[in-house]
């Protein structure tokens, strides 16, 4: 697995990072990898939730469930984050989040000192996936990309906002980033092969004609 900083990982979900996002890296997978070390560093973690309720609209709830189905991730971290979009999309990967019982990491000091004096309540959302800490402030809006430059930087948004979010345009991505065959994009994504073979074959099709 390709390695990526904390700040390349949260540029690929849309926070305004001085790097670039890992190129081969879906914004489902940048957050998945965030995940083990969100509850130790509130800094990112306040960005990483800033930007997930910012552009819920280009995260694609299947390929989520199959991200975190197979790479290792914190799924409370990743659960309470997507509960606090209020996005109905994502509620089998909130579900499946709550199954799975994930024993997370004890939350840094930083993230739990204003809940322990009584200075804030617990975070509810974070609550409810067993995780104690305090109340997160918003972040500024300024930290958080704009779609329009998000798009711009990031194969897999372009793609999204052009053709929906849904297979169909990580296909073309994937695609678009050098792999030559479906049973290649099967592997990658977790799609189906039939929808691999089809959407494969319509693209090199348009391709030939263009």
């Amino acid at each position: 697995m390709i390695l990526a900083t904390t700040d390349s990982l949260l540029k690929g979900i849309g926070c305004n990072m001085a790097v670039k996002a890992p190129k081969e890296f879906f914004p489902e997978e940048c957050l998945s990898d965030l995940s083990f070390n969100l509850l130790q560093d509130p800094k990112a973690l306040v960005l990483a939730i800033g930007a997930i309720c910012t552009h819920s609209q280009i995260f694609h709830p299947e390929f989520f469930l199959k991200t975190i189905q197979a790479r290792p991730c914190d799924l409370n971290v990743i659960g309470a984050i997507l509960l606090k979009t209020q996005d109905r999309r994502f509620y089998k990967v909130i579900q499946y989040c709550r199954e799975e019982k994930f024993m997370s990491e004890k939350p840094g000091k930083t993230l739990s000192f204003a809940l322990k004096i009584g200075q804030t309540p617990a975070d509810v959302e974070f609550q409810e996936f067993g995780i104690q800490i305090s109340q997160l402030d918003p972040v500024s809006e300024k930290k958080i990309t704009k779609i329009a430059l998000f798009l711009k930087n990031n194969l897999f948004v372009h793609n999204r906002l052009l053709f929906g979010c849904n297979w169909r345009a990580d296909i073309i991505s994937s695609i678009e980033l050098g792999l030559n065959n479906p049973t290649q994009i099967k592997n990658r994504l977790g799609c189906s092969y039939e929808t691999a073979h089809r959407v494969f074959n319509e693209y090199k099709l348009v391709e030939k004609v263009s």
